[in-house]
């Protein structure tokens, strides 16, 4: 698989798009908080903006915060 079977201009738009499918998963934080995707940065797609018990968190400014798992 990978790059052997498809194009790589093609797998490179897949790959850059995809984060975007995650906006409105639950996850949950570090703090055992439940939150919700809101926006995922095409610049940073590893610490998305999300909301948390009407608050929102932008995980790639508040590192007291970390994605444990998507539930």
């Amino acid at each position: 698989m990978g790059y052997s079977h498809f194009a790589p201009d093609v797998l490179m738009t897949f790959l850059k798009n995809i984060v975007y499918y995650y906006v409105g998963f639950k996850l949950k934080l570090n703090t055992g908080e439940i939150g919700e995707i809101l926006y995922v940065s095409p610049l940073n797609n590893y610490q998305p903006l999300i909301k948390v018990e009407g608050k929102v968190i932008d995980l790639s400014l508040d590192k007291r915060y970390s994605i444990l798992e998507m539930v």
